[in-house]
């Protein structure tokens, strides 16, 4: 049975997914860290890809927002539950009594005080308590977000559930021969103490062969096949038949007219999404920045169509990459590959992109299409990618065997038993690939 209160509607305090492995782990993390994606009420805003928490299990104080503002902005401000009350027929609409809920639905339920905070929109203060509604102290500038801090720093008094995951999913991995796992769970935070239930647990889906790892091809590329090549990237696969490039002017590059610079790529942007054309973007300094000296200050709206992500800079313009944090909730959602491609420890060869036939020039920016597609490959487990120009290279495995982890997600059937408690009993996939050595 799900965790869930009788108040007109039922919903669980959290549902999450949890991951043994990151391919989107920030600097300082490891993919080995692995990732929670949590929500508010139901599981189908975590499906479906809506605005969630994320955080890794073993560093859980890690935060993928740079200013509590761009947390708000990016925060669930809306849940799912069941309506008690619906009257309708189950039989012929199992989602008929599904209903979507807000904030302010949750407050009433005494629901949010568990995993909300308020953000006071005058100093930009984040405070972790939902004060009274009736309290003086109270105002429209304090605004309503979820931030589970009592469940991410057990000073606080709640349920330490970044170590309790990372223990299941240790466990879990064990039970699958050494895996990577996926574990689906709700928490029942009225409970005294507070329960964890499992509901279900499976393979990651990419996981191929019992190494996350196979599948993607040696790096071990000579430098004159490379347009880029990457020591810090995000993600994990292959994109291939990518031949529009979208890049900043290196020379043009002026941080005083970034905010032109943001306009002129959200032109091209549209322009090629109107043609359902995918490109990759390269950009200086860090894309969707706030600070508009240090990248280009764009949204993610300006940018959207784009299949591949680079920031890198010049030797005299460098910057700490923001490694898609100003959308990562977007990048990840959608597994876009995201480079660092560093102006002096990698390699970037402008030389070879910037004699590419241009489609289209303007002042900054400009929409390049190479002859031959570009091929982006990334070991999400070793965090290193490159961009292959040269079709003859032959890579290590054939393109069959990549990884098809870049495609929009689609939820996995499940592989193995369902599970409910906190002492799950789980067994292997009936057809467990052989174990190979990872390479």
């Amino acid at each position: 049975t799900l965790p869930g209160g009788s108040r007109g509607r039922f919903y669980p305090e959290v549902s999450g997914v949890a991951q043994s492995v990151n391919f989107y782990a920030l600097r300082g993390m490891v993919p080995q860290d692995g990732l929670a994606t949590i929500c508010l009420g139901l599981g189908k805003t975590v499906v479906d890809g809506g605005s969630c928490f994320k955080f890794s299990p073993k560093r859980p104080g890690a935060c993928y927002y740079f200013s509590n503002h761009e947390f708000y902005r990016n925060s669930q401000q809306h849940f799912y539950a069941l309506n008690l009350d619906a009257d309708c027929d189950l039989t012929t609409n199992e989602a008929c009594t599904l209903e979507q809920y807000t904030l302010s639905d949750a407050e009433d339920d005494h629901t949010l005080h568990h995993v909300g905070a308020v953000l006071d929109a005058r100093t930009g203060e984040l405070r972790n308590f939902i004060p009274p509604r009736s309290s003086p102290t109270n105002g429209p500038h304090l605004l309503r977000l979820l931030n589970f801090s009592r469940l991410l720093h057990p000073v606080l008094g709640g349920l330490p559930l970044g170590p309790v995951l990372a223990k299941i999913l240790a466990r879990a991995e064990q039970g699958m021969g050494g895996d990577s796992v996926e574990l689906e769970f709700a928490l029942n935070l009225e409970a005294r103490p507070a329960e964890v239930v499992l509901l279900q647990l499976r393979p990651m889906q990419d996981a191929q062969a019992g190494s996350l790892s196979l599948g993607v091809p040696s790096l071990d590329l000579p430098e004159s096949a490379c347009l880029a090549r990457s020591s810090l990237a995000l993600g994990h696969g292959c994109v291939d038949g990518l031949t529009d490039i979208v890049f900043v002017k290196r020379h043009a590059f002026d941080t005083l007219r970034t905010p032109d610079i943001a306009e002129e790529f959200a032109q091209f942007n549209q322009e090629l999404g109107d043609q359902k054309v995918p490109y990759i973007a390269v950009g200086m300094g860090r894309w969707g920045t706030s600070e508009k000296n240090l990248g280009i200050p764009l949204q993610w709206g300006m940018i959207c169509h784009a299949r591949v992500l680079v920031e890198t800079g010049r030797p005299d313009f460098l910057i700490e990459p923001s490694l898609g944090t100003h959308f990562m909730h977007n990048v990840m959602a959608l597994r876009i590959p995201f480079l660092f491609v560093h102006p002096l420890h990698d390699t970037f060869d402008w030389a070879f992109l910037e004699s590419l036939p241009r489609v289209t020039e303007r002042e900054f920016v400009v929409h390049a299409r190479a002859p031959v597609p570009i091929r982006v490959v990334v070991d999400g487990t070793r965090r290193q990618a490159a961009m292959i120009h040269d079709a003859t290279v032959e890579l290590k495995t054939t393109m069959s065997e990549f990884i098809e982890s870049f495609q929009p997600p689609r939820r996995p059937k499940p592989r193995s038993m369902t599970v409910v408690g906190t002492r799950p009993s789980v067994t292997r996939p009936p057809s467990t690939p052989p174990r190979h050595p990872e390479g």
